[in-house]
């Protein structure tokens, strides 16, 4: 049952691509626009609906590293969050849902993360 529950969820993936940078005019930059394109590392927000639609983003970082919510931030998809003791649960992204009365919800769709490095 929590496999299929998974797999029925809504996705987020964030591809962070620390190792490179994507050039300006590589296939993952004319897909998406990038934020401070012109940094070292980029980072790409993708978020996958229910629907199966999506949409993605480019964010562009000096550093070595970019946190979760700097990332989600920077990139402009708007998105809503619930603290728990474990830290902040992400609860919409991107008007999905359109209400929430529970962040994680029993036996219904919620938002995962999954994240790449290289």
């Amino acid at each position: 049952m929590r496999n299929r529950l998974i797999w029925a969820s809504a996705t987020l993936a964030l591809v962070i691509a620390a190792c490179g940078s994507a050039s300006p005019n590589s296939s993952a930059s004319s897909t998406s626009s990038c934020v401070n394109a012109s940094a070292a590392h980029h980072a790409y927000v993708v978020v996958e609906h229910f629907s199966g639609t999506s949409l993605q983003r480019c964010v562009g970082f000096a550093g070595d590293t970019i946190d979760g919510q700097s990332l989600m931030d920077q990139s402009t998809i708007r998105y809503q969050t619930q603290t728990f003791s474990f830290g902040k649960g992400v609860c919409a992204i991107d008007k999905e849902p359109a209400q929430y009365s529970e962040c994680f919800p029993k036996d219904k769709p919620y938002w995962s993360l999954f994240i790449e490095t290289g």
